[in-house]
């Protein structure tokens, strides 16, 4: 359903679309210890969740979200979307590790889906730092860089 209560009927193999959203809130109200962090603009985000609903008659077949243009699907298209032409061993190493840094964030849990950088960028949001060396190991391999061996499930 579109923001207006209309819906958009696919016709189509493959359909697209673009929802644009923007917009910032003020933070009047909450309690923010003074030099933590400066919450003078803080990103607007309404849609915290998203419903997608087959209302005809055939079926949908894996049905994919994505959001500002990001493919983190597989391993692959998550290493090919960090790393460019000519780069060093080190350039890739480290633009995969700020990657991985900028859409995770550190969080208690443990468990083998964690180790998974595709169930993390994609379902958690978060990961503990020894399961993130984990899945950082996988996608420098993935990338043909030489990297300490550690238990990798990052073919999920």
């Amino acid at each position: 359903m579109f923001p207006s209560g209309m819906f958009q009927e696919i016709t189509a193999d493959r359909q697209e679309y673009k929802v644009k959203q923007g917009g910032t809130r003020w933070m009047a109200g909450i309690a923010i210890t003074p030099g933590s962090w400066t919450p003078f603009e803080q990103s607007w985000e309404s849609n915290r969740s998203v419903r997608m609903e087959n209302i005809g008659e055939g079926d949908v077949v894996n049905p994919w979200l994505v959001s500002g243009g990001n493919d983190l699907r597989s391993v692959k298209a998550i290493v090919a979307r960090a790393i460019g032409p000519g780069m060093t061993d080190k350039e890739k190493a480290m633009a995969l590790w700020w990657q991985q840094i900028q859409h995770r964030f550190h969080y208690q849990g443990d468990n083998n889906d964690l180790l998974s950088p595709v169930k993390v960028l994609n379902i958690y949001g978060h990961n503990t730092c020894g399961n993130d060396s984990i899945c950082l190991a996988g996608l420098w391999k993935t990338a043909g860089l030489r990297s300490p061996p550690r238990g990798w499930w990052g073919t999920a």
